[in-house]
């Protein structure tokens, strides 16, 4: 289980934002951080993932289905595993 929740801290969401051309030097997107506007959003976000039944990422789910890549209980990790996996699930 992970200790340090560094998304917690406004600085690295700053930090993250700032690679997203989009958001790069966004200043009210940095003051909304800052404010707290996306923190009700956030926990809510939360709360669901928290409900899902999830135990870790990356994982993925098709129809309420975990979608695993073949021969394994994990996510595909690479394209290719990714297409075989939901291509697969489309046919069950």
């Amino acid at each position: 289980q992970e200790s340090e929740d560094k998304f917690a801290k406004d600085s690295f969401l700053i930090e993250v934002a700032d690679s997203v051309d989009a958001l790069k030097g966004n200043k009210a997107f940095q003051k909304d951080v800052e404010d707290g506007t996306y923190d009700a959003w956030a926990m809510k976000m939360s709360k669901t993932f928290d409900k899902s039944g999830v135990q870790g990422t990356p994982t993925l789910k098709m129809d309420g289905k975990k979608v695993t890549s073949e021969g394994s209980d994990n996510a595909p990790m690479t394209a290719a595993d990714f297409t075989a996996a939901v291509d697969k699930a489309l046919k069950a």
